[in-house]
């Protein structure tokens, strides 16, 4: 059973503004996902010490594969080669391929003309816990800026990062979007629930066999990294409520047009537990009088 008694201490605080933007920079510095392939190249840099040539290009390997367990081939090239990340060709990082998997520190399945890239390695539970931090920046506790200030579809709102695309997974275009939008959703103030974090747990269905009523190992896994997403959540929704309780989503499109709050640790639109854990800062009450002017 996983302690939530911590959550106890948390403590509602009114924080100066000026301290809250210096909070606000702190807190996109500390997580932000880029200083994983660095913090990924220490991790591996060991292993290649008496190497020279390629080395950049072994160790951002290494990391991809680390952090998703297999990877394709063509995902390999894509956001080593297509994204400008580094200068030598897919020729090259084949070569380098073949090279790690004789050394044994990946496997290559050939899968209908692409490659499927298994890691043969585990990397430190320290590291692998900071990575985790990183999956997504926590709310902002300042209200976002205007996105898309250049007018390059990018800059979701945050004070020190500009360059994020406001379209997600890759779909980046600099064509017409609608960005006022955006920018209503971004000012919209939002408050934890503490009544619902004390008191109800998060949960994840299917994790018992229905037959013996015991945890299967196929799910022993899955309650493992639930339980780590548990904790992490209450870290994040912790440093928010200590900060005033009072935060704001950015949001951003999808390729077909659709908006979604940005958030993997808190997200008004994520399962029901996730949502009863958000409401609006601002309250209004509601009454069976009708008025129309």
């Amino acid at each position: 059973m996983f302690d939530l008694g911590h959550i106890d201490s948390i403590k509602h605080s009114h924080k100066d503004f000026s301290d809250k933007i210096e909070t606000q920079r702190i807190w996109e510095n500390t997580y932000n996902k880029r200083q994983i392939r660095q913090i990924l190249r220490e991790e591996f840099k060991d292993l290649f010490k008496d190497d020279e040539e390629y080395l950049n290009v072994k160790l951002d390997i290494m990391g991809i594969v680390a952090e998703r367990e297999h990877v394709y081939f063509d995902t390999i090239i894509e956001m080593l080669v297509e994204k400008g990340n580094i200068s030598e060709s897919k020729q090259t990082i084949s070569e380098v391929l073949m090279e790690l998997c004789e050394r044994d520190y990946i496997d290559l399945e050939p899968i209908k003309g692409n490659q499927k890239i298994w890691r043969n390695y585990i990397i430190n539970p320290e590291t692998a816990s900071r990575i985790e931090e990183l999956k997504s920046l926590p709310p902002m506790i300042v209200e976002p800026l205007k996105v898309n200030y250049k007018g390059n579809n990018r800059g979701s709102g945050y004070l020190t990062i500009g360059s994020d695309s406001l379209i997600l997974n890759n779909n980046h275009h600099l064509g017409n979007l609608s960005t006022d939008i955006l920018d209503r959703y971004n000012q919209i103030p939002l408050t934890i629930n503490t009544d619902v974090v004390k008191n109800i747990r998060n949960c994840w269905g299917d994790l018992f066999d229905e037959e013996t009523n015991k945890l299967t190992e196929e799910y022993k896994v899955k309650l493992e990294s639930f339980e780590k997403f548990e904790r992490l959540s209450i870290k994040f929704i912790a440093m928010l409520v200590n900060q005033g309780n009072r935060f704001w989503h950015t949001h951003k499109y999808d390729k077909r047009g659709r908006i979604y709050a940005i958030g993997y640790w808190i997200n008004s639109q994520g399962n029901s537990y996730q949502k009863a854990c958000v409401e609006f800062y601002n309250k209004e009450l509601i009454t069976d009088e009708i008025n129309f002017f």
